[in-house]
């Protein structure tokens, strides 16, 4: 498995996978204690609380977990077709998302509540996309376009938007995942995960039940990363004003 970020279309698709694993040694019951005044063996390391849980085991547990979660933050940057791609997104299961996707020479803002999406493109973005026209500008520029996630302007954004879509089409086998080594993400003591051969890294929290905190695509240039955080914070989505907002039918968007 790879870890893969692609938002051609602002489309994104992730994947993770782990690290080697380290096996205690338990001390000999047939050595003899050391004697007194020399130095006693170091104790032993207390159980984590992943320890009983294979590899592939915990990234299942930690993806059920992100998928269970009433809403997360995930922001990262990759790279597809040579373009940097950077996302901001805040999902809020079975209600929609809100954020940010910046590629190239612009950015676009997106608010999505049931089926109807807001996208606002800022004006680097109208230009570097043949938006030159003045009487277009003036009618687009610092405006939210309304338009459906099937529509053609709101289908090339509804990927940040769909979590499930990404994990289904990118995580796919996890059987091949091993534990690695511990670390920090963020301030949370974390597990490494990973499969064999592949340089592609999984984060999850070192905590019973464990959720994904970061994937990283250490073959993608600039490493491609994607960060969770702000697991089930409360977060409301609201449509922007009306007076902010053009119809994007009658722009023919």
């Amino acid at each position: 498995m790879n870890l893969v970020m692609r938002a051609g279309s602002a489309a994104v698709l992730c994947t993770a996978l782990a690290t080697s694993v380290a096996a205690c040694n338990p001390t000999d019951p047939a050595k003899p204690a050391a004697a007194s005044g020399t130095a006693s063996a170091a104790p032993s390391k207390p159980a984590g609380p992943l320890d009983e849980l294979s590899g592939s085991e915990i990234a299942q547990k930690a993806i059920a977990n992100l998928k269970e979660a009433s809403t997360v933050h995930y922001a990262g940057r990759a790279k597809d077709s040579g373009q940097t791609i950077d996302m901001d997104i805040t999902l809020v299961s079975g209600k929609g998302c809100k954020g940010s996707m910046t590629a190239g020479k612009g950015s676009v803002k997106v608010t999505l509540i049931g089926t109807t999406m807001w996208l606002k493109p800022d004006r680097a973005f109208w230009t570097a996309n043949g938006g030159n026209d003045p009487t277009v500008l003036a009618m687009v520029a610092d405006k939210w376009i309304k338009t459906s996630k099937t529509g053609d302007m709101g289908s090339s954004m509804s990927g940040l938007c769909n979590l499930n879509k990404m994990l289904a089409d990118e995580v796919g086998d996890t059987n091949d995942l091993q534990k690695g080594g511990t670390t920090t993400v963020n301030g949370q003591p974390a597990l490494r995960l990973k499969a064999t051969g592949d340089p592609s890294v999984l984060d999850v929290s070192d905590t019973a039940d464990p959720r994904p905190l970061r994937m990283t695509d250490v073959r993608s240039s600039g490493r491609g990363t994607l960060n969770f955080t702000d697991y089930n914070s409360p977060v409301n989505l609201t449509p922007p004003p009306a007076s902010e907002t053009v119809d994007g039918k009658s722009i023919g968007m």
